[in-house]
């Protein structure tokens, strides 16, 4: 893989972007979170569905990420705006996707329900994991760190999701109901 020196035009933008990313996704989070909500769907309905639409959403999300950090450094020329704006588009989607399952989950569970709390942290914690990387990205462009003999340090950035949703969810529906009996 071609690498390009410095951080060219269509990196900073791309990173613009995905820290802009991180700001709504943890935005969205917190404001979902401490508001109700009206649901489009009931609980059992949602329930049938989520770690599925959960799989897909994040396996897109993570696909959509790699597919863009192949455009911006699998060679050496600068990636127009609007093909950078379609690949952030694109990877935004899939993560508009989960924040609204996050809505219809917070939603449709009211407060005091002993499954809101840990089926909300099963959405939250990837979500909050990319907007983190996405932050940790924007950094590590924005701060430089001079290696030795004044040559850039490679700086690396790892994303680790548990994407066992089907997993989370039952062991989160066998704490509540230990808790509530």
């Amino acid at each position: 893989m071609a690498e390009r020196s410095g951080a060219a035009p269509d990196v900073r933008l791309a990173m613009i972007r995905l820290g802009e990313q991180a700001r709504d996704i943890r935005d969205t989070l917190s404001r979902q979170h401490a508001e109700q909500g009206s649901p489009s769907r009931t609980w059992p309905w949602i329930r049938a569905s989520l770690s599925g639409e959960l799989d897909v959403a994040f396996v897109h999300t993570l696909n959509a990420l790699q597919m863009l950090h192949e455009a911006l450094f699998g060679g050496p020329e600068v990636l127009a705006v609007a093909e950078i704006g379609a690949r952030v588009r694109a990877m935004r989607a899939c993560i508009d996707h989960t924040l609204q399952l996050h809505r219809d989950v917070a939603a449709a569970l009211p407060a005091g329900d002993p499954l809101r709390e840990p089926v909300l942290a099963i959405i939250e914690t990837p979500l909050t994991q990319i907007a983190g990387l996405f932050a940790a990205m924007q950094h590590a462009l924005q701060a430089p760190i001079d290696g030795p003999a004044g040559h850039d340090a490679e700086i690396e950035i790892e994303l680790s999701i548990a994407l066992d949703f089907a997993a989370q969810l039952a062991a989160a529906e066998a704490s509540a109901s230990g808790a509530s009996a």
